[in-house]
């Protein structure tokens, strides 16, 4: 089982932020030994909106299993790219006080 989390930025609109766990189990369903299990929308902070999925791979071999989280990766990039959907990167601001 592999569990995956993927986070967008806060501008995502309302549609796309609807349609990534379609595009994710599109993705998942159409790789040969993978099985879907879930994607939802699961987290709202302020510098990302998270996405948790879920998904099996028919096969013990942790070779074969990373050459299709990469693909899944890959395809999700496109379509991200298509989409003009952004990826959330970490930020934290700090502030600095000088006495």
């Amino acid at each position: 089982m592999r569990v995956s989390v993927i986070d967008s930025t806060p501008h995502t609109s309302l549609e796309n932020l609807k349609e990534i766990p379609v595009f994710i189990r599109k993705i998942i369903e159409e790789m040969e030994n993978t099985r879907f299990d879930r994607a939802h929308f699961s987290k709202i902070a302020n510098s990302f909106s998270q996405f948790e999925v879920v998904y099996w791979v028919i096969s013990p071999e942790y070779k074969f299993y990373m050459d299709i989280q990469q693909n899944i990766n890959l395809e999700l990039i496109k379509i991200f790219a298509k989409e003009n959907i952004k990826l959330a990167f970490p930020t934290r601001t700090v502030k600095i006080e000088r006495e």
